[in-house]
């Protein structure tokens, strides 16, 4: 319970999902072979992770863990959206209680899992048809289900409309409906809409996670093709998920809600760290810690994984409203540690006179002593490109392409940004091997992007994508448009020693 707020933390930071599979029965008070009571409530830290993390609480047993675990894991997987989803616990007596959810005409491969302390359910369908859990295989799809958890898998093509969940339960139960899109390439995030895509977004509502709405905002058009913005006036205090409501290209109902659940902060936390961490040699870092709320004393703890010693300039930080204050840290690593490991430092920033801690994460890179100030060259290499890039300059501002790329470097990467082009771009590290997605509308159709690795060296990634060029001829009246096939531009790179 202790990392409680560490673990939050990385789940905000990583956006990652945490699914927790038990092997004990929830509704056992006591413990085996033994006289003492059981806490009624000794799941419920798990369920708090569960539900902030848009993942799941399972309770399954040793025979059925294996089966139930493969399937978690397909919600997992790149391009799963989150339909629905509710965790709740039911207190007084068994009842009926029932759950609505929203299936529109992007969504394919549809799969509803039912779990928790529950005897019975039924699925109804926008036309009025049921199916129960007892029939594993009837018009609305099929169910597995094993111990005290059930899968619905839905025909397809899914009908279009509103849907309904009953279920018969006391206490801890979790609803959750997933699907894919007809394309996996993730615009906004928390739609998973195609670029191509006819839907269009209208509105976006933050609510509860119990469904309580707090606000609801129009959403706006960008110059950016598929980007939308809304204005809020105030930011809630508190959990809460963000809904977003749409139209398809039928001027059909779209609904879309985001997987984890969103917290405010009154303070944030950043490490930044521009040098190499070299065994025996003193590292240093700075950290920024940034408070939005009322002026407030911070405590500050520092620590890594590994075999490790790291100091900071502050041990206390006076922090006003709306202010921040940058600190030093310095970390030294033994000499024996291997080149190529990594060492994770932590920063804690806990308030003196309230409950709020903020922490901050950064994964360093061991590297080695360098013998030679120029090494061999950054390499650059494309992993994919998509693109419905028409090659009219009427519509390449609705039109996108995205390439992504792998960036090796011998000693690791340190930052990369976009020296030309129009497109956003995304990048995460895996020790040495940096991954780069960019994507631009198709008016905008190459860039340069700067990669520095972890000794100050910067390099040049040059990617393009070689848009069709309609040539017309003339054969009585009828244009016959040649098209040239899409191509990645040739990537080359520059190394430049930093002075």
């Amino acid at each position: 319970a202790e990392l409680e707020n560490s673990v939050e933390s990385l789940i905000q930071e990583r956006k990652s999902k945490v699914s927790f599979l038990i092997t004990e029965d929830p509704s056992r008070s006591s413990g085996r072979g033994r006289r003492e009571a059981l806490s009624p409530d000794r799941f419920d830290l798990y369920a708090s992770l569960a539900q902030k993390s848009g993942g799941e609480i399972i309770f399954t047993n040793n025979h059925n863990i294996r089966e139930v675990s493969s399937i978690i894991q397909d919600s997992t997987n790149s391009g799963v959206i989150t339909v629905f989803h509710v965790q709740k616990k039911e207190p007084g007596l068994r009842k009926w209680i029932k759950y609505h959810f929203h299936l529109d005409s992007l969504l394919e491969r549809v799969k509803i899992h039912i779990h928790g302390d529950i005897d019975d359910f039924e699925i109804i369908d926008p036309r009025g048809r049921r199916q129960g859990r007892s029939t594993t295989e009837g018009p609305l799809g099929v169910i597995q289900n094993i111990g005290h958890f059930s899968k619905m898998s839905l025909v397809s093509p899914v009908h279009v409309g509103h849907w309904k969940v009953e279920i018969l339960t006391q206490g801890l139960h979790t609803v959750h409906v997933q699907g894919t899109g007809s394309d996996t390439m993730l615009v906004i995030m928390a739609t998973g809409l195609a670029p191509a895509s006819p839907a269009r977004l209208d509105q976006v509502t933050l609510t509860r996670p119990n469904g309580e709405e707090l606000a609801s905002l129009a959403l706006q058009d960008t110059n950016q093709t598929g980007l939308y913005v809304a204005k809020l006036g105030k930011v809630p205090s508190g959990a809460f998920s963000i809904l977003v409501r749409g139209r398809d290209g039928e001027n059909r109902l779209l609904l879309r809600s985001s997987a984890q659940v969103n917290t405010a902060v009154q303070s944030t936390l950043e490490i930044i760290s521009s040098t190499p961490l070299i065994p025996g040699s003193q590292h240093s870092a700075l950290f920024r810690l940034s408070n939005y709320g009322m002026p407030a004393v911070f405590i500050l703890k520092l620590s890594c994984e590994e075999a490790c010693t790291v100091n900071s300039s502050h041990s206390r930080a006076h922090v006003g409203k709306n202010e921040t204050v940058v600190g030093e840290i310095s970390l030294l690593v033994p000499q024996d540690t291997k080149p190529g490991s990594t060492v994770m430092l932590t920063v804690q920033a806990d308030s003196a006179h309230t409950a709020q801690t903020t922490f901050a994460f950064l994964q360093l890179l061991v590297t080695e002593i360098p013998k030679h100030v120029r090494m061999s060259p950054t390499t650059c290499s494309v992993i994919s490109l998509e693109h419905n890039c028409s090659g009219l300059s009427s519509q390449c501002g609705y039109e996108l392409w995205t390439v992504a790329a792998r960036v090796w470097d011998r000693v690791g990467m340190r930052a990369m940004e976009v020296a030309s082009g129009t497109g956003t771009v995304s990048y995460s590290s895996d020790g040495k091997t940096e991954r780069a997605v960019y994507t631009a509308d198709c008016c905008s159709p190459e860039t340069d992007l700067i990669f520095t690795n972890r000794l100050g060296v910067t390099s040049l990634c040059r990617l393009g994508v070689a848009v069709p060029s309609p040539d017309t001829s003339s054969v009585g009246e009828l244009p016959l448009p040649r098209w040239t096939l899409p191509t990645v531009l040739l990537i080359m790179f520059w190394e430049v020693l930093k002075t």
